[in-house]
């Protein structure tokens, strides 16, 4: 009864946690999930990172429009030049559409320069800029270093992962020749049944931790492809 209870309560998680209605079906594969290693080089997954993720973009586009503040900012301080250049012409004294007395045109050039004594605003917006700037790079690079910390602990999860594989490997290898030594004691009457009973739930046990590791294996796998940028969601 309590294993049954404790089956239903695991189909009903999933369910819960996808938002599906109760209806739903979840067909449980009785297969064990398949094992995928990974072979990714730390400096070129790093690389690729700093190539495919989308948010570290954003924040590298968010520096460059603070460079571009700031030179817009120190632009405002300079020294303004303008040049004037105008003609004009007299319309001709006889009622002529479109005609005119070129002979009384004139052409005037100007030349107008203001140097900046007294631009408070200016500096002021030159300073915010220059902050805005400092933030930006800090953020940037702290983002940067985490995103590097984040994918190397990635890695040494896997390696980790990896190598505790090992160990519910050779304990289902343990307990299938500990079911096998009981059943046969068992039949020559050396052992009660209790124990060939025991033997196979430590087979069983050994069993389901092979597959809960290759389920954590899984799952950092996939927490590095999503810290690599390369993590494609498909329709299904």
């Amino acid at each position: 009864l309590e294993a049954a209870e404790g089956l239903h309560l695991a189909l009903d998680n999933p369910r819960i946690f996808l938002g599906l209605p109760e209806s739903e079906a979840l067909d449980i594969g009785t297969d064990t999930p398949p094992f995928t290693p990974v072979r990714y080089d730390v400096r070129s997954a790093l690389d690729g990172a700093l190539s495919n993720r989308l948010d570290l973009l954003n924040r590298r586009e968010q520096l460059e429009d603070a460079q571009r503040n700031l030179r817009l900012s120190q632009n405002s301080l300079r020294p303004d030049l303008d040049l004037t250049l105008g003609t004009t012409f007299a319309n001709d004294d006889r009622d002529v559409l479109g005609g005119s007395d070129f002979e009384r045109s004139g052409t005037s050039l100007a030349l107008e320069l203001s140097v900046p004594l007294d631009r408070v605003r200016e500096r002021n917006a030159y300073r915010t800029a220059e902050i805005s700037l400092g933030r930006a790079r800090r953020e940037f690079e702290e983002f940067q270093d985490q995103l590097g910390v984040s994918i190397q602990s990635s890695f040494r999860e896997l390696e980790r992962r990896l190598q505790s594989l090992e160990i519910p490997r050779q304990l289902i290898a343990d307990q299938t020749k500990n079911v096998r030594i009981a059943e046969l004691r068992f039949e020559r009457g050396e052992l009660p049944n209790r124990d060939v009973v025991e033997a196979n739930q430590s087979l069983l046990d050994a069993q389901n931790a092979l597959i809960d590791e290759q389920v954590s294996y899984e799952i950092a796998r996939l927490k590095l492809l999503r810290d690599l940028g390369i993590l494609f969601i498909e329709e299904t």
